[in-house]
């Protein structure tokens, strides 16, 4: 099960973004934001290059832009446990058949997609 709370405060705690990469020198490429640019982080080599490993500008890449994919991806990660909640609080479909409201809890219907069972289900193994 992943933190969300956790991960959530990693990024509430990080520097605003957006946050851009680019190369800053010959031997230098930087994750910075704001202007004037202000540095994240970077990567410096010995050499005196304009070209620097493809591994390196894709996560250079990547670094930046976590700053607003992680966020992206905990309000989706959320939006869908909401809606996930909502089916799980509905009746389950084989008891309201017979007239009772609520799952009793047993999983009894799991084997006849239940979706309100299923949810259930989805929901304790968060």
């Amino acid at each position: 099960m992943i933190d969300l709370k956790a991960i959530k405060a990693r990024c509430e705690a990080a520097t605003e973004g957006p946050w851009e990469n680019f190369q800053s020198c010959l031997n230098a490429i930087s994750v910075y934001f704001g202007n004037p640019p202000r540095e994240i982080c970077s990567y410096v080599t010995d050499a005196v290059s304009d070209k620097f490993p493809v591994r390196v500008r894709r996560n250079m890449r990547f670094i930046a832009h976590a700053r607003q994919d992680l966020p992206d991806c905990i309000e989706e990660i959320e939006r869908l446990r909401e809606r996930f909640q909502w089916i799980a609080d509905q009746p389950c479909e084989k008891l309201a058949a017979n007239g009772e409201t609520t799952c009793n809890g047993t999983g009894d219907c799991i084997t006849e997609w239940c979706y309100p069972c299923y949810a259930r289900k989805a929901l304790e193994t968060k």
